[in-house]
Protein backbone atom coordinates (compact mmCIF):
# COMPACT_ATOMS: atom_id res chain seq x y z
CA UNK A 1 0.00 0.00 0.00
CA UNK A 2 2.54 2.46 0.93
CA UNK A 3 4.54 1.35 -2.36
CA UNK A 4 3.23 0.01 -5.11
CA UNK A 5 0.01 2.15 -5.31
CA UNK A 6 1.87 5.98 -5.41
CA UNK A 7 4.13 3.79 -8.21
CA UNK A 8 0.72 3.00 -10.16
CA UNK A 9 -0.77 6.92 -9.80
CA UNK A 10 2.64 7.71 -11.06
CA UNK A 11 2.43 5.74 -13.77
CA UNK A 12 -0.69 7.31 -14.74
CA UNK A 13 0.31 10.65 -14.52
CA UNK A 14 3.13 9.71 -16.63
CA UNK A 15 0.70 7.59 -19.33
CA UNK A 16 -1.46 11.14 -19.56
CA UNK A 17 2.12 12.94 -20.59
CA UNK A 18 2.61 10.92 -23.64
CA UNK A 19 -0.95 10.76 -24.58
CA UNK A 20 -0.62 14.84 -25.00
CA UNK A 21 2.75 13.89 -25.98
CA UNK A 22 1.29 12.00 -28.68
CA UNK A 23 -1.78 14.19 -29.67
CA UNK A 24 -4.33 11.37 -28.28
CA UNK A 25 -7.12 14.06 -29.06
CA UNK A 26 -6.33 14.10 -32.87
CA UNK A 27 -5.39 10.44 -33.54
CA UNK A 28 -7.44 7.24 -31.10
CA UNK A 29 -9.53 10.20 -29.91
CA UNK A 30 -12.45 10.21 -27.47
CA UNK A 31 -12.74 6.20 -27.65
CA UNK A 32 -9.26 5.20 -26.31
CA UNK A 33 -9.72 8.02 -23.65
CA UNK A 34 -13.08 6.45 -22.15
CA UNK A 35 -11.52 3.27 -21.95
CA UNK A 36 -8.78 4.43 -20.17
CA UNK A 37 -11.50 6.14 -17.56
CA UNK A 38 -12.84 2.33 -18.20
CA UNK A 39 -9.88 0.70 -16.65
CA UNK A 40 -9.27 3.29 -13.88
CA UNK A 41 -13.01 2.12 -12.67
CA UNK A 42 -12.69 -1.18 -13.14
CA UNK A 43 -9.78 -1.31 -10.76
CA UNK A 44 -11.29 1.00 -8.39
CA UNK A 45 -13.23 -1.80 -6.51
CA UNK A 46 -10.03 -3.94 -6.28
CA UNK A 47 -8.15 -0.82 -4.36
CA UNK A 48 -10.94 0.44 -2.48
CA UNK A 49 -11.60 -3.15 -1.19
CA UNK A 50 -7.99 -3.47 -0.35
CA UNK A 51 -7.92 -0.15 1.63
CA UNK A 52 -11.32 -0.76 3.83
CA UNK A 53 -12.36 -3.91 3.93
CA UNK A 54 -11.21 -7.30 5.52
CA UNK A 55 -9.87 -9.53 2.89
CA UNK A 56 -11.74 -12.81 2.55
CA UNK A 57 -12.81 -15.03 -0.31
CA UNK A 58 -15.37 -12.46 -1.49
CA UNK A 59 -12.95 -9.12 -0.89
CA UNK A 60 -10.76 -11.71 -3.30
CA UNK A 61 -13.10 -12.44 -5.49
CA UNK A 62 -13.66 -8.66 -6.27
CA UNK A 63 -10.16 -8.43 -6.30
CA UNK A 64 -9.38 -10.87 -8.84
CA UNK A 65 -12.32 -9.91 -11.14
CA UNK A 66 -11.63 -6.37 -11.34
CA UNK A 67 -8.25 -7.48 -12.48
CA UNK A 68 -9.51 -9.93 -14.76
CA UNK A 69 -11.83 -7.30 -15.98
CA UNK A 70 -8.99 -4.55 -16.07
CA UNK A 71 -6.88 -7.00 -18.22
CA UNK A 72 -8.94 -7.58 -20.83
CA UNK A 73 -9.61 -4.17 -21.17
CA UNK A 74 -5.99 -3.22 -21.92
CA UNK A 75 -6.18 -5.86 -24.45
CA UNK A 76 -8.61 -3.81 -26.16
CA UNK A 77 -7.21 -0.72 -26.13
CA UNK A 78 -3.62 -2.04 -27.13
CA UNK A 79 -5.66 -3.57 -30.38
CA UNK A 80 -7.72 -0.43 -30.74
CA UNK A 81 -4.89 2.41 -30.85
CA UNK A 82 -2.11 0.45 -32.25
CA UNK A 83 -3.37 1.24 -35.54
CA UNK A 84 -4.41 4.71 -35.05
CA UNK A 85 -1.60 6.51 -33.44
CA UNK A 86 2.07 5.71 -32.33
CA UNK A 87 2.67 4.23 -28.96
CA UNK A 88 6.75 4.95 -28.61
CA UNK A 89 8.88 2.76 -26.27
CA UNK A 90 8.64 4.68 -23.63
CA UNK A 91 4.85 4.86 -23.47
CA UNK A 92 4.95 1.13 -23.50
CA UNK A 93 7.43 1.05 -20.84
CA UNK A 94 5.08 2.95 -18.62
CA UNK A 95 2.24 0.28 -19.50
CA UNK A 96 4.47 -2.40 -17.77
CA UNK A 97 3.68 -0.48 -14.85
CA UNK A 98 0.32 0.32 -15.29
CA UNK A 99 -0.43 -3.52 -16.18
CA UNK A 100 2.48 -4.73 -13.49
CA UNK A 101 1.36 -3.24 -10.36
CA UNK A 102 -2.59 -4.42 -10.26
CA UNK A 103 -1.08 -8.03 -11.38
CA UNK A 104 1.41 -7.31 -8.01
CA UNK A 105 -1.12 -5.93 -5.39
CA UNK A 106 -3.85 -9.03 -6.53
CA UNK A 107 -0.96 -11.71 -6.15
CA UNK A 108 -0.05 -10.37 -2.97
CA UNK A 109 -3.11 -10.30 -1.42
CA UNK A 110 -4.39 -13.75 -2.95
CA UNK A 111 -0.86 -15.28 -1.24
CA UNK A 112 -1.28 -13.04 2.01
CA UNK A 113 -5.00 -15.20 2.20
CA UNK A 114 -4.51 -18.06 0.85
CA UNK A 115 -6.73 -20.32 2.57
CA UNK A 116 -9.71 -17.82 1.68
CA UNK A 117 -8.28 -17.95 -2.03
CA UNK A 118 -8.25 -21.60 -2.23
CA UNK A 119 -12.04 -21.89 -0.19
CA UNK A 120 -12.82 -20.26 -3.41
CA UNK A 121 -12.50 -23.76 -5.36
CA UNK A 122 -14.19 -25.39 -2.42
CA UNK A 123 -10.39 -26.14 -1.31
CA UNK A 124 -8.10 -25.74 1.68
CA UNK A 125 -8.93 -25.45 5.25
CA UNK A 126 -12.00 -22.56 5.33
CA UNK A 127 -14.80 -21.80 4.42
CA UNK A 128 -15.25 -19.25 1.88
CA UNK A 129 -16.30 -16.09 3.88
CA UNK A 130 -18.54 -13.29 1.75
CA UNK A 131 -19.42 -10.93 4.85
CA UNK A 132 -18.38 -7.25 4.26
CA UNK A 133 -16.31 -5.93 7.33
CA UNK A 134 -14.49 -3.56 7.66
CA UNK A 135 -10.32 -3.33 7.65
CA UNK A 136 -9.24 -3.87 11.48
CA UNK A 137 -6.96 -1.93 12.25
CA UNK A 138 -8.10 0.78 9.45
CA UNK A 139 -5.35 2.17 7.00
CA UNK A 140 -4.00 5.14 8.85
CA UNK A 141 -5.98 8.61 7.89
CA UNK A 142 -2.33 10.06 7.59
CA UNK A 143 -1.47 7.56 4.57
CA UNK A 144 -5.13 7.07 3.28
CA UNK A 145 -6.20 10.79 2.85
CA UNK A 146 -3.29 11.82 0.96
CA UNK A 147 -3.65 8.52 -1.14
CA UNK A 148 -7.07 9.32 -2.31
CA UNK A 149 -6.73 13.23 -2.51
CA UNK A 150 -3.40 12.10 -4.46
CA UNK A 151 -5.03 9.40 -6.61
CA UNK A 152 -8.14 11.89 -7.23
CA UNK A 153 -6.01 15.09 -8.31
CA UNK A 154 -2.99 12.84 -10.27
CA UNK A 155 -4.59 10.20 -11.79
CA UNK A 156 -8.65 11.22 -12.23
CA UNK A 157 -7.80 14.98 -12.70
CA UNK A 158 -5.45 13.78 -15.71
CA UNK A 159 -7.71 11.34 -17.43
CA UNK A 160 -10.62 13.64 -16.99
CA UNK A 161 -8.40 16.40 -18.90
CA UNK A 162 -7.77 13.95 -21.42
CA UNK A 163 -11.44 13.30 -22.19
CA UNK A 164 -12.18 16.99 -21.83
CA UNK A 165 -9.38 17.60 -24.47
CA UNK A 166 -10.87 14.15 -26.74
CA UNK A 167 -14.25 15.72 -26.89
CA UNK A 168 -13.48 19.25 -27.65
CA UNK A 169 -11.28 18.01 -30.37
Amino acid sequence: MLFLLPIWVLAGVADYLWHRRTHIETTSGTEESITHALMITEMAPAVLAGLFLEINAGALALIIGSYLAHEATVAWDIYFTASRRPIPPGEQHTHSYLQGVPFCLASFVVFTHWDQFLSLFGKGSQRPSFEINLKHPAVPPGYLFPLLIGSGLLAAGSHADELWRCRKA
